[in-house]
């Protein structure tokens, strides 16, 4: 019996954070039993690179039927080299397997010798707009106060369709959805889940890594939406990885909360019919409780100009400062 499992996302809710561990603790998944996937979809190895197979599960999509072919007999092939490297599970990790083509796409390796389980990992709504803000839709100029109207006035599912797709394909009890909260995650932390979910050891050191791909602070990100010319479309990083490489965490930390209670408890109410369905579906015993109360670590403060233009200024003083220096 070969085993697949499948994280697969939710977008900006720990993927990258979940891909640089199955990288960095790659020898030891494998003394394990378990393959992993790399960029190619190939098996990984000690010189794989670590970014997950994205932009060929993205090439599969746009060419989707045609590409059904193609991407079948890439799994077979990839099955196959698990079983002769004496793995008995092959772990998949991309955050474009929420796409409505890849449950059918995976539906056809579902068999007496093949079972599928998948993992996805979801964020409270009102927490994955914001961040979803600072990710995408600010390098198009998008300001948030206009993300939230937009969102209120037009609410639609962020996660059941996607669950429900899913679901139908590999069965219920073969899906796990977990809330990137400390109440409902393994030990309080998003590794320590994952690694009880794929059925690893746990009593190993495993590689630490931190948690990736933060975001700037929602004042800086304010700043540079006025310029989605500095951005070559809403999924270039070259920017903000540049100055996260720069100044570190520090542009990530605010003592501020982007958004009001107001405003986050009309986001949550357009999502409350989906958030009865998870409860009743997913945690019926443990509740909803715990991850729907609006606890505000800081006092609001929306993005606004001024608090923009003078990290911008610090930045910029601080570049300037490093280049005479050399």
């Amino acid at each position: 019996m070969q085993n697949i499992i499948l994280h697969i996302g939710h977008p900006k809710c720990g993927s990258t954070t979940i891909q640089n561990f199955l990288h960095a603790n790659q020898v030891l998944l494998s003394k394990q039993g378990f393959g992993i996937a790399d960029k190619r979809l190939k098996l990984m190895s000690r010189r794989s690179s670590k970014l997950a197979p994205v932009r060929y599960l993205t090439n599969i999509r746009n060419n989707y039927p045609k590409s059904q072919t193609k991407f079948t007999d890439a799994i077979r092939n990839l099955l196959t080299l698990n079983e002769k490297a004496g793995h008995h599970s092959l772990v998949i990790s991309a955050e474009n397997l929420t796409h409505p083509e890849f449950p059918e796409l995976f539906s056809g390796f579902i068999s007496d010798e093949i079972n599928i389980k998948v993992i996805y990992y979801i964020r409270r709504q009102d927490d994955w707009l914001v961040s979803s803000w600072k990710q995408w839709q600010s390098k198009e100029g998008s300001k948030l106060s206009q993300i939230v109207q937009n969102h209120i006035a037009n609410p639609k599912d962020l996660y059941r369709t996607i669950i429900a797709n899913w679901s139908n394909v590999c069965g219920r009890e073969n899906m796990h959805v977990g809330l990137v909260h400390p109440d409902y995650l393994t030990n309080g932390a998003l590794i320590d889940d994952f690694i009880a979910q794929i059925g690893l050891k746990k009593n190993i050191s495993y590689t630490n890594t931190d948690d990736a791909n933060l975001s700037l602070n929602h004042h800086l990100v304010h700043g540079l939406s006025y310029s989605p010319y500095l951005f070559n479309g809403p999924h270039d990083s070259t920017l903000t990885n540049f100055l996260q490489t720069e100044f570190g965490a520090s542009l990530s930390i605010s003592n501020d909360d982007p958004l009001s209670v107001k405003e986050r408890q009309a986001i949550l109410a357009t999502h409350a019919e989906e958030n009865a369905w998870l409860e009743a579906e997913f945690f019926k015993e443990q509740g909803l409780e715990n991850w729907l109360k609006i606890r505000p670590k800081h006092p609001h403060k929306a993005p606004n100009d001024i608090e923009a233009l003078l990290q911008m200024q610090g930045i910029t003083l601080k570049l300037l400062s490093d280049l005479l220096s050399r």
